[in-house]
């Protein structure tokens, strides 16, 4: 079992109760470097894909041409994402917060996947509605079929859209007094602390069940697809947090004072 640190924090001046945290995990090894190896690989045929389009094909095919352009914006931002991935050696760990008075403990997830995301849906879609203007105007041979590359467009505007008004969110769990909230990109769920059964991990995940079925706030089902935001059980994924899933689901366990188990 790995040992628990100590920290007491500091709320408007006044210490707040002590919080007991799991220990920090390191951003290394294969964790680390195999994000970075998997997003060099695609990077490198991003970079030969743009050349190729850039040198072999006319600069009039303006799908092709706006194809192209975006493919280097995405290795560009890749190239950035990865730098960041060399650069962090701690992911994010469980804080403590006040926020209008409310006390709340929370961890998510590194935002830096988040943000390389929501930077790739707004470049598709441009490009998406760009090339729709394009065939649409010009009416030409591409004109049937920049309507349907317009509607990836707008689907893909609609990620974006739903990212700023915080309807697809970044994997996080936060404790308040009363209830425990779990965002995640389909959506958000809540529970009474009350109504926590168990806490549980397995592999990279802790799944904390529950008595009484959660609240929940699902992205609309256009971008969320078939999967759904389970009512009995709350599934965090900790891969990109800085605490393992046995050492947040122990962390877990001590704050909502259930029995400990093994």
């Amino acid at each position: 079992m790995r040992r628990l640190a100590y920290r007491q924090v500091r709320l408007n001046g006044v210490p707040s109760t002590p919080v007991t945290l799991p220990e920090v995990t390191p951003f290394r090894g294969r964790e680390k470097w195999g994000e970075v190896v998997g997003n060099s690989i695609l990077a490198a045929l991003g970079a030969v894909l743009t050349w190729v389009a850039f040198t072999q094909v006319p600069a009039r095919v303006v799908p092709v041409r706006v194809a192209a352009w975006f493919t280097a914006f995405a290795v560009g931002i890749t190239l950035v994402l990865i730098v960041a991935l060399v650069l962090t050696k701690h992911l994010p760990t469980i804080r403590e917060r006040n926020v209008d008075g409310v006390r709340r403990l929370e961890v998510h997830a590194w935002s830096g996947d988040r943000w390389h995301a929501i930077a790739l849906d707004t470049a598709l879609a441009c490009g998406g509605l760009i090339v729709a203007v394009f065939g649409l105007q010009t009416g030409s041979d591409w004109a049937l079929a920049s309507l349907g590359i317009g509607l990836g467009g707008i689907w893909f505007l609609g990620r974006v859209l739903l990212a700023a008004f915080g309807r697809r969110r970044n994997e996080r769990i936060v404790l308040l007094d009363e209830y425990i909230v779990h965002s995640s990109a389909l959506g958000r769920s809540r529970s009474l602390r009350s109504a926590v059964q168990d806490v549980r991990a397995r592999g990279n995940a802790v799944f904390v069940t529950l008595r009484s079925p959660a609240a929940v706030y699902e992205c609309p089902g256009l971008w969320r697809g078939s999967r759904q935001i389970p009512t009995d059980i709350i599934v965090i994924k900790c891969s990109m947090m800085g605490h393992t899933a046995n050492g947040l689901a122990q962390w877990l366990r001590s704050e909502l004072e259930l029995t400990s188990q093994s």
